[in-house]
């Protein structure tokens, strides 16, 4: 199964990523290396705002929203963050038919 995790690099997703090893992960990130130095098998494109175009460009069954914020930034706004990047996981999932 092709599986879409965007904020895989949370405590949730690192217990998250270890169990879904057997299937095919795509993990977006800021740092895209992370996963591969941790060892962990699968595709880690740079995360980016326009979320729609990497879940509909990875193609996956599933996407599973992992991202959140406990503290606001000037990047990172909790509407940004929890609401607007919610939407555009969605309708990447659509695009995608996940």
């Amino acid at each position: 199964m092709r599986i879409f995790i965007a904020g895989a690099g949370g405590f949730v997703g690192g217990v998250l990523v270890k169990r879904l090893g057997g299937h095919e992960l795509t993990l977006p990130s800021r740092d895209p290396g992370r996963f591969a130095r941790a060892g962990v098998k699968g595709s880690f494109p740079l995360f980016t705002d326009d979320l729609e175009k990497l879940v509909a460009k990875a193609g996956p069954d599933v996407v599973i929203n992992l991202l959140g914020i406990i503290r606001e930034t000037p990047g990172a706004s909790f509407g940004l963050v929890h609401e607007e990047y919610t939407r555009r996981l969605l309708a990447g999932a659509r695009a995608a038919g996940a």
